[in-house]
C-alpha cells in the first residue's frame, strides 16, 4: 500500500489535478497496475474517456480507469459489484506554486483498490463481475459508475 500512495502522492505526479499531465500519469500508472494484477479490459481498453466542462478550467479530458474480474455465473453478468475510488486531487497552487501531493484524499484510496483487486484476481473466480473503478473525479462517482455499467452492457 506504501509503494503506491508513496508514488501517486509523488512531485511527479503534480497533486493529480484535473486537467494536469499529473492526472495523465496517475492514470497510466493505475493501468499499469491493473494489467500486472491481470484484471481484463472492458471493450479492449481500461480508460473509458470522455470531455467535461470545469468552471475554471474549461472543456477536460477525464478517464475513468476499469478493471475486471469475470463472473463464472452468466445468470448474474448482469448484476457486477463496483469497488471505486478517485484518483485526482488537487494539484498544486497556482498562486504559490505549493504541491498537494493528496496521499489520504484519495493515493491511499486507490493503492487500497490496486491491492484488492492484485490480491482478488489471483484468490477465487467470483459469481458475478467485480469492476475496479479508479474515478477520474471524485464528486463524480454517480457517473463514473454509469459509465461503467454501460460500457459493461455494450460489451456482453
Amino acid at each position: 500500500l506504501r509503494e503506491h500512495t508513496t508514488k501517486l502522492s509523488s512531485v511527479e505526479f503534480q497533486g493529480r489535478g484535473l486537467g494536469t499531465s499529473g492526472i495523465d500519469l496517475a492514470a497510466q500508472y493505475i493501468i499499469g497496475q491493473f494489467r500486472s494484477a491481470g484484471l481484463k479490459t472492458i471493450n479492449g481498453t481500461y480508460s473509458q474517456e470522455w470531455t467535461e466542462s470545469i468552471a475554471g478550467k474549461g472543456n477536460v479530458k477525464m478517464a475513468n480507469i476499469v478493471g475486471m474480474i469475470p463472473g463464472v455465473n452468466r445468470s448474474l453478468s448482469g448484476e457486477p459489484l463496483i469497488i471505486a475510488a478517485h484518483y485526482d486531487h488537487l494539484g498544486i497552487d497556482a498562486q504559490s506554486g505549493r504541491h498537494f501531493p493528496g496521499a489520504d484524499d484519495n493515493a491511499a484510496g486507490i493503492a487500497t483498490l490496486i491491492e484488492v483487486a492484485s490480491q482478488l484476481v489471483r484468490a477465487f473466480a467470483p459469481q458475478r463481475p467485480i469492476f475496479f473503478v479508479a474515478m477520474a473525479r471524485a464528486p463524480n462517482v454517480e457517473i463514473g459508475s454509469s459509465q461503467v455499467l454501460a460500457a459493461w452492457a455494450t460489451s456482453s
